[in-house]
């Protein structure tokens, strides 16, 4: 049952990279099955057997990267910790957030980011407690997030210390 289970599991990272790896080339409108099964090197019947589209694949490409973020586990955590440490995971995963988020041409994948970000945020700041200050954490939060593409597309031409410290100093006008 084990090796079955870490079967599924490979098959279905090649399938996820074959997505990606085509995602850095085309627009997913453009990517078909065939195309994945060919880079991954499965027939469509495995292709199948785990997904039941191509957009079912992108989900799941977006689940494990969210999943990926760094976890805000310790309450006494700072915002400005928590920020480096998302830094941080974009700088080290530099290709595939690139892939999935500035040469999509969707917002799928942004704002399952945004949300994710916007947990982060909640949890080191519990006190939110209004629709007014939900929607200056959502606009903080996607400043933060449009600021991160600016990084990216710059190839990181600020260093992380500083960029956190831009992305801190935003983040406490807007919520403040």
């Amino acid at each position: 049952m084990q090796k079955q289970n870490k079967r599924v599991l490979l098959t279905k990272r090649m399938i996820k990279d074959a997505l990606i790896e085509l995602m850095d080339k085309k627009d997913i409108s453009k990517i078909t099955i065939s195309d994945v099964c060919s880079i991954a090197e499965v027939n469509r019947s495995t292709f199948y057997s785990h997904y039941k589209d191509i957009g079912e694949v992108l989900t799941d490409a977006e689940d494990d990267i969210i999943a990926k973020l760094p976890k805000v586990n310790d309450q006494r955590q700072d915002l400005r910790g928590a920020i480096r440490s998302i830094l941080e995971f974009v700088k080290d995963n530099s290709e595939l957030v690139s892939i999935m988020v500035i040469k999509r041409t969707d917002d799928g994948f942004m704002k399952k980011l945004l949300n994710s970000v916007l947990s982060l945020y909640e949890h080191l700041s519990p006190e939110i407690d209004g629709e007014k200050t939900r929607i200056n954490y959502i606009f903080c939060t996607s400043g933060i997030v449009g600021i991160v593409k600016f990084w990216i597309t710059s190839n990181f031409a600020m260093d992380i210390d500083t960029f956190t410290d831009i992305a801190l100093t935003l983040a406490v006008k807007v919520t403040s």
